[in-house]
């Protein structure tokens, strides 16, 4: 959710809109670095803070791609797909997991799950923006099992 008196959309490069971005993190410093890193590059973001409240925005605006952190208190970030997945209105939003969990376990159930990236926390915030819409040119494309197929495939976990 834009933060109040911080008129962020002045900062979106040519006013067009890249997409929209659920941004679902339980620290505020990190929302805040995705939002700021995002809107500057041109993309709409919300925020929620638990995985409740991200599934409720998402049913508000609809976003284009959600950056979801795995490991929340009470609903976590697997818990958040299959209640998007459960719907099938909201079942192809693309789902990018942030997550400090580096296991091949872990990001191979990511992928499982339906994500379309995996992104391990610490993260470059510069190269952010970049990789959110890397991935939303190849969804709009139709090629988010191919994606998903060639990140596996990379980190070796096929």
């Amino acid at each position: 959710m834009p933060r109040p008196g911080i008129p962020w959309e002045m900062f979106a490069g040519s006013g067009r809109s890249r997409g929209r971005v659920l941004v679902i993190d339980d620290e505020p410093a990190l929302r805040l670095l995705c939002n700021v890193n995002l809107t500057l590059a041109g993309f709409i973001v919300d925020e929620a803070e638990s995985g409740r409240e991200g599934v409720a925005r998402a049913h508000e605006h609809r976003p284009d791609l959600i950056l979801l952190d795995m490991m929340l208190p009470e609903f976590d970030g697997h818990a958040v797909v299959h209640a998007l997945r459960a719907d099938p209105a909201f079942a192809d939003i693309p789902v990018v997991f942030l997550s400090a969990r580096t296991a091949p376990e872990d990001i191979r159930d990511a992928y499982r799950e339906g994500a379309v990236d995996y992104i391990t926390k610490p993260f470059d915030p510069v190269d952010l923006a970049e990789r959110v819409g890397d991935v939303l040119e190849r969804v709009r494309a139709g090629g988010a099992d191919e994606f998903r197929h060639a990140q596996l495939a990379r980190l070796g976990l096929l």
